[in-house]
């Protein structure tokens, strides 16, 4: 305790009057300016004690000298002649209270009351700076969020928005603050949000809700946590989602090019028009700006560009000569290794080295610099590579490596299924060269045999039965007629380039009357006139209705055949039709690989084939080919 005092004894006083209460004070007494500065600097004093008037200084200059310590202790004034109006003046001045000193009774209850009234305002101050504190690390925090955080009530009326990410927001604070929902956005969005609430609000269980709003021009994903607070409340956090919805379109995408690429890998069109889809398709779905097929000679470990997309025109025969030239290339460096080779730099690669000089001029106007290959494996054996080009910075992504990957097995079983298809057509043309030998040996064989027969009968009977004898050659003209039909026929097979001489009409009557005079098959033939189409045209007409009447012959069993040919402006259409036994068109049946050779070259040309069969209904081709 410090005591202003100029007299000991008044300060003795003081000292007893606090004991008599109860208080065991340590106490100082000053009495001048510089002593009392000097305490109050060297201790944290609980209370002080000041008379009104000393010699050297009274209680307003005490006061101001306590107000400029910045002590908190209670300021007592003490005095025995100070007056109403001037300890009102020292109230307002900074002191606690006052007591008179021919009452010190009321002195202990000053004190007490001052002392709590510091310590209240203590403890309040602690708090003040604990709010403050809290306030601040919430406000860091809600900084630190990314999160939109809202409190709703039951009729989706906004009650508080957290200060977190106000670029997430739909509408700023201001704009929504006491609004509903319906309020805020379109009816439907409202009903949808307003529903999610209520569900939270009657399950009393957090609800988790996706949703997309339009914010700042782009399209923004969140997903929400709606969780019941009170009865009527809820706290709606939502998170931005958009790159992983992103994510997810990019996978459904690159599932549907697989999807695309694997629908493509058919019989029916050449294996670099398929490997060409197959490097288009991936392109689409990929970050890559370029992508080539290469295959590698088994022989020769010689690599040749076989499909490409996204690569400059002449940029394909320059590498192709560059590979001839013998030049390193990545994708044989993944073929050899079978693992995938990312090599970055690309073009100062290629300049480095001069085999790769017919593609140097290209360096200086493709984007790419990075390249990407991965090796083609089909059945553990190595095919060749597919490689991606990629712009400078922007190399994939382990999951876009892993979705390359997948392009490569795609490209591996196109290949492998198109040396397996090379393999059967020449096990086809090969049982189709024994088919026409059969044909010679059954059919104009036997007749060269009936003529030499009928001709020996025609002699001996010359003399003696000249009638008998014109019956024998009758026999043989017959067969040397149905001789010449049948051998014009094989001719035909055998020398399809007769047709530019003679046309595909005159080749499918030709085809009509061989069916009709060697196997006993009603045939109408309704041919149009010979139209104007290219030899390649008319040659896929004439070997698709080769195959379709040699598959008639060999399965259908049928009694009449109708081979119908029409040509317009624009396309000329090949119909042929029989009565047999048919068979289900969907399932597996005889003579499917003549069907899938018959549709490739249809589809080669730009056309078309559509087969109609059903079991005892026949069956029905046709094709259409543009001219």
């Amino acid at each position: 305790m410090l005591i202003v005092e100029d007299s000991e004894n008044d300060a003795l006083l003081l000292v007893r009057e606090l004991q008599r209460g109860g208080y065991e004070p340590e106490w100082e007494r000053v009495e001048t300016p510089e002593e009392m500065k000097k305490a109050l600097a060297s201790s944290d004093w609980d209370v002080i004690l000041s008379d009104h008037r000393m010699p050297c200084f009274g209680s307003p200059e005490a006061l101001t000298i306590y107000g400029q310590s910045g002590s908190e202790a209670p300021f007592v004034v003490v005095s025995g002649m100070i007056g109403e109006e001037l300890a009102v003046e020292a109230v307002k001045a900074g002191a606690h209270d006052y007591v008179m000193k021919d009452n010190l009774a009321r002195l202990c209850a000053t004190v007490e009351r001052g002392l709590e009234e510091v310590k209240e305002r203590r403890n309040r101050r602690r708090v003040e700076e604990e709010l403050r504190a809290s306030e601040f690390k919430l406000r860091a925090l809600f900084e630190a969020m990314t999160d939109v955080i809202l409190v709703l009530d039951a009729e989706g009326r906004y009650l508080e928005v957290a200060p977190t990410n106000p670029s997430l927001l739909y509408r700023p604070p201001a704009e929504t603050l006491g609004k509903t929902h319906h309020e805020v956005f379109a009816k439907e969005q409202a009903d949808a949000f307003l529903g999610q609430i209520k569900h939270a609000l009657q399950t009393r269980r957090t609800v988790t809700y996706e949703y997309s709003l339009s914010i700042g021009g782009r399209q923004v994903w969140f997903e929400a946590a709606i969780s019941p607070m009170l009865e009527d409340k809820v706290v709606w956090v939502a998170r931005d989602v958009t790159e992983r919805a992103r994510a997810h379109e990019v996978l459904e995408e690159r599932v549907a090019t697989l999807s695309g690429v694997a629908a493509d890998l058919t019989f029916e069109r050449p294996t670099e028009d398929t490997l060409d889809a197959l490097a288009q398709n991936a392109v689409n779905a990929a970050t890559a700006v370029a992508c080539g097929v290469v295959l590698v000679e088994e022989k020769t470990d010689t690599p040749h560009l076989f499909g490409s997309y996204g690569l400059p025109e002449g940029y394909t025969a320059g590498l192709q000569e560059a590979y001839r030239a013998g030049a390193q290339s990545p994708s044989l460096d993944a073929f050899r290794t079978r693992q995938p080779v990312l090599v970055r730099d690309f073009r100062r690669f290629l300049l480095a080295d001069p085999l790769y000089m017919p593609i140097h001029r290209f360096l200086r106007q493709v984007p790419w610099d990075i390249v990407y290959s991965v090796p083609l494996v089909s059945r553990d054996r190595a095919l060749g590579a597919i490689f991606f080009s990629y712009l400078p910075g922007q190399e994939p992504g382990e999951d876009e490596k892993l979705f390359l990957g997948a392009v490569a097995d795609q490209a591996a079983v196109a290949v492998e299924n198109a040396h397996l298809f090379a393999e059967t057509r020449g096990k086809a043309i090969l049982e189709e060269r024994q088919r026409l030998a059969r044909e010679l040996h059954d059919s104009v064989s036997q007749a060269l045999y009936g003529i030499a027969l009928g001709a020996r009968a025609a002699r001996e009977w010359l003399d003696d039965d000249p009638a008998e004898a014109a019956e024998s050659l009758d026999y043989v003209l017959t067969l040397a007629e149905a001789g010449i039909t049948e051998m014009r026929a094989l001719i035909f097979e055998l020398r399809p380039e007769s047709l530019e001489s003679e046309g595909v009409v005159a080749a499918l009557g030709k085809q009509a009357a061989a069916l009709q005079a060697r196997h006993g098959i009603e045939v109408e033939a309704d041919l149009c006139n010979e139209p104007e189409a290219p030899l390649e045209t008319k040659e896929a007409l004439y070997r698709i209705a080769q195959e379709s009447l040699h598959n008639i012959v060999k399965h259908a069993r049928a009694s009449s055949v109708e081979i119908k040919m029409e040509s317009d402006s624009g396309r000329v259409t090949l119909e042929i039709s029989d009565d047999g036994v048919g068979f289900d068109a969907n399932g597996e049946f005889p003579g499917h690989l003549g069907l899938s050779s018959m549709r490739e070259r249809a589809s080669r040309l730009g056309g078309t084939l559509k087969l109609e069969s059903a079991p005892g209904k026949g069956t029905r081709i046709c094709t259409r080919i543009p001219l």
